[in-house]
């Protein structure tokens, strides 16, 4: 069976959290390692890694003779090492890494920052190394984001979403902002990447704590959008 990758992206307290818990336990989870200049957000943050990390192994690598493809995204910047599967981008402006071997198994899924995505999917070894990608954007508002003239219903969503979860107020502006910052991604990985954009999504997080069939319910909706996403699941 040929590889296949799904990537879940969207606003703060819209669901993606809870997907990951009814996707297959066989599927391999490509998650990135956080570079925190501060260090490790607590005892039991198990994806942290020094920021000295991204010098030691672009030494590595080189010496093996593997050189970064690099790009800009936006204020962001990537960095993609071809014969390692080894890709840093800067989230905000501080680095994150990810492994994305092309022999993890038939599935996987990666967790990645939305805004360095459409960039990444312009190197021919990144796009080799997921498979057939599968893509999905998490839209909560009523409108596609191909036809949305601003961001202000994502972002009422967004806080609604967010005050309904148990955020703080800190922590609900924060996603809030956030929006402007990756929403004309979003719009791009649908309209130049083949993402599947479920419009009006209608189960955030807190639904999905409070309803024990929400889950069910939002796989089903997936896998009307496309069939194909069923094999995740």
């Amino acid at each position: 069976m040929a590889k296949s990758t799904l990537v879940i992206v969207g606003p703060g307290g819209v669901g993606k959290s809870p997907l990951d818990r009814i996707v297959r336990p066989d599927v391999v989870r490509l998650d990135p390692y956080r570079l925190r200049t501060d260090g490790p957000r607590d005892r039991d943050d198990r994806l942290y890694a020094p920021p000295k990390l991204r010098v030691e192994l672009a030494g590595v690598f080189g010496a093996f003779g593997d050189s970064a493809v690099v790009r800009k995204a936006g204020d962001e910047t990537v960095e993609w090492y071809p014969e390692a599967a080894a890709a840093f981008f800067t989230v905000r402006g501080e680095w994150q890494c990810v492994i994305v071997p092309s022999d993890t198994g038939a599935l996987a899924k990666l967790e990645i920052f939305a805004p360095v995505l459409p960039t990444l999917m312009t190197i021919k070894e990144f796009t080799a190394a997921l498979g057939a990608a599968e893509i999905v954007v998490l839209n909560p508002a009523p409108t596609s984001l191909i036809s949305m003239t601003d961001w202000t219903a994502l972002e009422e969503r967004t806080r609604y979403n967010c005050k309904e979860r148990g955020d703080s107020d800190k922590s609900v502006q924060k996603r809030v902002n956030s929006v402007t910052t990756e929403a004309p991604f979003w719009r791009e990985l649908v309209e130049k990447h083949g993402t599947i954009e479920a419009v009006d999504w209608q189960f955030p997080e807190y639904i999905c704590k409070a309803d024990p069939d929400a889950l069910e319910k939002a796989k089903q909706r997936l896998i009307g959008l496309k069939t194909t996403l069923g094999q995740f699941f």
